[in-house]
């Protein structure tokens, strides 16, 4: 099959030769940090850790398709009771200040998660964060539902049905719709 059938208990490095060594077609990642990654564990059996250069001339990147993209988007929560709450504001403040983020960024290789990060000078000197963070555009964050957890991994056990060849999409949109109705309370299928 187009698939290998036992490719979802592979290894983080197994995945990541089979990508740099250009024997997978397209490769849906989670984040992009692996662009860093790829440049700093040598996972090509050949060449080792990958330069800049020959990331850009052998790889390619692309938000994912649709009418929006998901990105994580971290909420930051000052309790009532805490005794200090101005203090508590200044700290938050500072650490959702550009510059900051923009250094965040250029650390973790993260997409930024304020539009304001985009100015900055030394994230605009990342010529890969820059690019994906076009995402920003369409992107918005996963839903904020005390059961999303459930969902995800539903989804998950779908995809992964599909990819040994175990559910047709079919089966597998017929299963995470009766599981959700089963285990996620108050789910709405439409």
């Amino acid at each position: 099959g187009l698939l290998p059938k036992d490719m979802t208990s592979w290894s983080w490095k197994t995945i990541h030769k089979y990508i740099v060594e250009g024997k997978t077609l397209f490769w849906i990642g989670g984040h992009t940090g692996q662009w860093r990654e790829w440049q700093m564990v040598p996972y090509h059996e050949t060449l080792g850790k990958l330069s800049e250069e020959y990331l850009w001339e052998n790889m390619g990147i692309m938000a994912f398709p649709g009418p929006t993209s998901f990105v994580v988007a971290h909420g930051y929560t000052i309790v009532s009771k805490t005794k200090h709450k101005e203090l508590a504001a200044k700290v938050l403040e500072e650490a959702v200040a550009p510059d900051l983020l923009a250094k965040h960024c250029i650390t973790t290789f993260r997409g930024p998660a304020r539009k304001s990060v985009l100015e900055d000078p030394e994230f605009q000197k990342e010529k890969y964060l820059v690019l994906v963070s076009k995402i920003i555009e369409v992107a918005r964050p996963f839903p904020s539902h005390p059961e999303f957890s459930k969902y995800n991994s539903l989804i998950y056990d779908a995809i992964s049905g599909i990819e040994t060849g175990k559910l047709t999409p079919e089966e597998a949109l017929e299963f995470v719709i009766k599981r959700a109705k089963a285990e996620i309370k108050d789910v709405i299928v439409k």
